[in-house]
C-alpha cells in the first residue's frame, strides 16, 4: 500500500527572491516617471473642492501639496527645500478641454516663439494656430526632510514675479 509522505516544512527559502532583487523596476526610464510638482493650493484648487475628483483630504487653501506623493504641508510653516536648478520657458498650451491637459510644445527662453503671438481678448499670447503660450519659471528643488525629495516649482502670470524675486535672493 501507498503512503503519503507529510511535508514538515511549508515555507519558502528565505532567499528565494535574492537573486531577481531590482530585477523587475530594470525597464522603468524617465518616461514612466510622474514629475512631482509642489503648488500653493488656492480657494479655487480642486484639490480643496471635495466634490471634486482630485479633492485631497485635509487640504486648505494655502497649503503646500505635492502632486505625485499626495503630501500637504502647512503654508505657514513652509517648506524647506535647497534650488538646484532654473529654466525659463514659453509653455504652448490648447485651451482647456481641447488638449489632452499637457503641453503642446516648449520652448526655451531663447526662442522667437512669442513675435509669432498676438494677445486676445483675455491677454493671453495667441498663435495663429489657436494655441496659447505661457512664459513659465521653473525652479527644481530639493525637499528637504526625513527622507529628501525632488519637486519642481513651477510659477507662471502673476507668480513670474515672486520667482524674480527669489532668483534675487539666492
Amino acid at each position: 500500500m501507498n503512503e503519503v509522505q507529510k511535508k514538515t516544512n511549508a515555507s519558502l527559502p528565505a532567499n528565494i527572491f535574492e537573486q531577481d532583487m531590482g530585477k523587475g523596476l530594470g525597464n522603468i526610464g524617465q518616461q514612466d516617471l510622474a514629475l512631482p510638482f509642489l503648488k500653493i493650493l488656492g480657494q479655487l484648487s480642486p484639490e480643496v473642492n471635495e466634490r471634486d475628483g482630485k479633492y485631497v483630504k485635509g487640504a486648505k487653501p494655502g497649503m503646500i501639496f505635492n502632486s505625485v506623493t499626495g503630501e500637504l504641508h502647512d503654508g505657514v510653516e513652509g517648506i524647506n527645500v535647497v534650488p538646484c536648478f532654473y529654466r525659463l520657458e514659453y509653455i504652448e498650451w490648447k485651451d482647456r478641454g481641447e488638449g489632452l491637459g499637457a503641453p503642446v510644445a516648449i520652448y526655451d527662453s531663447s526662442s522667437d516663439i512669442m513675435s509669432k503671438t498676438k494677445p486676445d481678448a483675455n491677454y493671453k499670447d495667441r498663435l495663429p494656430n489657436g494655441n496659447y503660450i505661457e512664459k513659465t519659471a521653473s525652479h527644481f528643488v530639493i525637499i528637504l526632510g526625513e527622507s529628501p525629495s525632488t519637486a519642481l516649482i513651477s510659477m507662471k502670470s502673476t507668480q513670474l514675479k515672486i520667482s524674480r524675486k527669489w532668483n534675487s535672493m539666492m
